[in-house]
């Protein structure tokens, strides 16, 4: 069984690339992206972002995203792309712009449950667990990432 999850706008951190400068990568990342491409979710630091193929993020989920407790991130692809403007965000995050516009990406990520076995004899690591750990908030650290086309 797969768990596709579409995020929506609340889900995505809107101003990404508004706060980039202009010889950051990600921004030519974005501008090459195209609906369908294929998106890794990896977690650097504390955030989780989406990257393309060459490792290049693409943009930040929201420090409210997690991904599904007790599933492997299986591939992902850009679900939309949409335009934003300066007048979008709130005023008091105006000073962090560095653009009037810019892109913002929407992936749909696709997730397996991860197959608990039927019984352990002992908390060792088992086919199915391992290389999935816990993240601090308890859930399934998924930085095992692989790309399906």
């Amino acid at each position: 069984m797969k768990l596709y999850r579409t995020l929506d706008p609340s889900d995505v951190d809107l101003s990404f690339a508004g706060r980039l400068h202009d010889a950051n990568a990600s921004l030519g990342g974005i501008e090459r992206l195209r609906t369908e491409d294929a998106l890794l979710l990896v977690l650097r630091g504390d955030r989780w972002l989406l990257t393309d193929r060459q490792g290049t993020a693409v943009f930040c989920l929201a420090k409210k995203f997690a991904p599904p407790a007790g599933a492997n991130f299986l591939h992902g692809s850009v679900h939309a792309i949409s335009m934003r403007v300066r007048e979008d965000s709130a005023e008091e995050y105006h000073g962090y712009l560095r653009r009037e516009t810019w892109s913002v990406v929407l992936p749909e990520p696709v997730f397996e449950p991860v197959l608990a076995p039927l019984a352990l004899e002992s908390p060792a690591e088992t086919p199915t667990t391992a290389g999935v750990g816990k993240s601090r908030n308890g859930t399934a650290d998924l930085r095992r990432t692989t790309v399906l086309s």
